[in-house]
Formats: C-alpha cells, structure tokens, sequence
C-alpha cells in the first residue's frame, strides 16, 4: 500500500513539474501570437486608409495625370494588402489560446522570422520596380504615358518602403522576444532535478 502510494507521489509531483514546464511555452507562444495580431493591425489600418485616401485622390485629379495614376495605384495595392492582413489578424487571434508542443513552439518562431525576412527581400524589390517604372516613364513623349508610368512608380516605392519597414519592425519584435525569453526557454529543457528533461536539439 505504501509503496503505490509513494509511486502515485511521484507521478503526481513529475506531472506537476511536466505542466509547470510546458506553461513556459504556452505564455510563450500567447505573446508571440499577441505581436502577430498587432501587426495585422497596424497593416490592416494602413490599408484602409490608403483604400480611403487613395480612392479620393483618384476621383479628384485629373484621369491620365500622375497624382491619379500615384492614388489609384495605393488604393489597388492595398486592397491586397487588406486581404492579407485580415485573414492573418483572425488567425493569430484564434491561436491565442492554441497550446502547442515544445518542437511546435520553435517551428512557429522560426516560422515568423522566416517569413518577415523573406519579405524584406520582396520589398526592396518593390521599391526597386518603382524606381525602374519611373524611368521607364521617361522614355515615353506622351505626357499621360509617361506621368501613368511616373505615378505607379512613386505609388510603389512609398508603399514598398512602407512594408520594408514593417517587415523589419516585426522582424525585430518576434527577435526581440525570443532573445528575451531563450534562456528561461532552454532551462526548461534542461534536467535540474525537479522538471523532466525533453531531448530537444540546442541550435
């Protein structure tokens, strides 16, 4: 009788450290999740705006003219950019709550930096096009040709220099947060007598 009652003890007491442990990670994974669905905010927020902003320039300068080409261009690209940021907000809401496994835990982290980097790239190819559009513009001699061209060109640099900059803003919070919580992370994976070791790779 003793004896199942010592094992009961112990099963009991490791259990407790094992959920102790793990609760590291779901604390973790609730502000990683809380960061993403900022950041959809703010990304949605600026697409509506420009939809807004964007919309009344157009339907206030002249057809043809670089201003109209420059506000139809930001409205058209955020549209797109509304249509990301909206899924992706209600996702990472829904995932608040998600409780996710140790190797889950680092698949999601390498998961954001990845893809913000990755659109670092993408958005300094976007500045670049706009660059390339405005002096493609040039060549033309017709005036509405050419400021078409020029207009596009000026809607993608400040819209591709927008997302640079949020991209590298996420980037840094989702870096920043893991390089706050790595140590207490990898002591949780660490046999200190009292939690159980998980075998989990170091980098």
């Amino acid at each position: 009788m003793k004896k199942h009652l010592l094992s009961f003890f112990i099963f009991l007491t490791f259990s407790y450290a094992q959920a102790q442990d793990m609760e590291v990670f779901h604390q973790y994974n609730r502000e990683l999740n809380t960061h993403s669905r900022n950041g959809m905010i703010a990304l949605g927020s600026w697409g509506v705006g420009n939809i807004i902003a964007g919309t009344a320039g157009a339907l206030t300068t002249e057809k043809g003219s670089m201003m109209f080409s420059f506000h139809l261009m930001n409205a058209s690209w955020n549209v797109v950019n509304l249509g990301i940021a909206l899924p992706a907000y209600f996702g990472a809401r829904k995932r608040l709550n998600k409780r996710y496994d140790i190797p889950g835990t680092f698949k999601l982290q390498r998961k954001q930096e990845t893809l913000y980097a990755v659109n670092m790239a993408a958005d300094v190819l976007y500045v670049g096009s706009g660059v390339f559009l405005q002096e493609f513009g040039n060549r033309y001699k017709n005036d509405n040709v050419r400021d078409s061209f020029k207009g596009m060109g000026y809607s993608l640099i400040l819209q591709g220099g927008f997302l640079l900059l949020f991209d590298a803003v996420m980037f840094g919070v989702h870096k920043s947060h893991w390089k706050k919580n790595e140590q207490k992370i990898w002591e949780q994976l660490e046999f200190n007598g009292t939690s159980i070791k998980w075998n989990i790779p170091s980098k």
